[in-house]
């Protein structure tokens, strides 16, 4: 059974290996990335080697960061989820929506 969430317009499903040309577009993008603690990768192999670290992420704990689907034309719009920061001591909420789909109302 494959996990995902689907609303009318969006589809938020955990990141698959094929998803790294299309995260790097947004986690590789230094205005994107300005807030978060992570910092904005600087090649698609940083991205490459990120994605693998959610999926266990989600096998561990049973949630992670997702990537969001927009629903209609089937692309990859930005991500969100929670990760267990155990050196923080708490769980993380984030998004990561790059403008203009971020935007969007």
């Amino acid at each position: 059974m494959r996990t995902l969430i689907e609303t009318r317009r969006l589809i938020l499903r955990p990141f698959e290996s094929d998803d790294v040309e299309a995260a790097f577009a947004w986690l590789g993008d230094p205005t994107v990335m300005r807030f978060t603690p992570s910092r904005p990768d600087t090649s698609i192999e940083q991205t490459r080697a990120r994605l693998p670290n959610y999926q266990q992420h989600q096998m561990t704990h049973g949630f992670s960061k997702w990537i969001i689907l927009e629903r209609q034309l089937g692309c990859a719009i930005g991500d969100s989820g929670l990760l267990k920061l155990d050196d923080q001591g708490w769980t993380d909420l984030g998004s990561v929506l790059p403008n203009p789909i971020g935007a969007r109302d």
